[in-house]
């Protein structure tokens, strides 16, 4: 039986978010299949974005706190969504798309649609795993 494996870690500081941004996209480890990087797809974006830029963006537009952010306030989550090797080996690249999508409403149900910032798909490693970042904003407007 394989499970869901899901992985959160706060983010406090532009300076790690970049190193979660270049990790997403230029990492690389043995695992990595690079004929299959092709396959990499991002759920949220249709082009690539600035984590810091867009995390900015979304406070200001959705921010209604009355005091002032503090300097170590979460401002980003980061995760990772997959599941056992043996779970995905036995699935189509359809199958596989569909739990990612699954993943993702999953995700805009318990942080909100507008907080989802990036869901990246990475097909090229040994399991197939899905990288997600969102802005943890709660329904009335505080951080």
């Amino acid at each position: 039986m394989s499970y869901s494996i899901i992985r959160v870690v706060k983010v406090k500081s532009k300076t790690n978010t970049r190193g979660i941004q270049r990790q997403n996209k230029n990492y690389e480890n043995m695992d990595i299949d690079l004929e299959k990087s092709y396959l990499n797809y991002d759920l949220v974006n249709d082009s690539p974005i600035d984590y810091n830029q867009k995390i900015e963006e979304k406070i200001e537009q959705n921010y209604n706190g009355k005091r002032k952010i503090r300097k170590d306030a979460v401002k980003h989550i980061d995760g990772l969504i997959t599941s056992g090797n043996e779970f995905f080996k036995n699935q189509t690249l359809e199958e596989t798309k569909q739990f990612f999508e699954h993943a993702k409403t999953f995700l805009e149900q318990e942080y909100g649609k507008d907080n989802l910032l990036y869901a990246t798909v990475h097909m090229d490693e040994k399991t197939p795993h899905m990288h997600y970042g969102v802005v943890p904003i709660t329904e009335d407007g505080r951080l």
